[in-house]
């Protein structure tokens, strides 16, 4: 599957209960698993993940 995360690479792919995304980000590779959710929505936690790591790498704290 394609997800557009803003990661340097990913990998992604979806079975009928789980999605799954393991992303580089500079030197981190971070990992999501999902369950029962849309391809969209994927997208949008794996996004999140990547500007929060983005974040924390700049030395910021990413709040909630």
């Amino acid at each position: 599957m394609t997800v557009a995360s803003g990661a340097d690479e990913i990998d992604a792919f979806q079975d009928d209960a789980t999605a799954v995304a393991v992303m580089r980000i500079g030197t981190v590779v971070a990992h999501v698993h999902t369950t029962e959710i849309k391809p969209s929505d994927l997208e949008h936690v794996a996004t999140v993940q990547v500007q929060r790591v983005k974040t924390v790498a700049a030395g910021k704290n990413p709040g909630y």
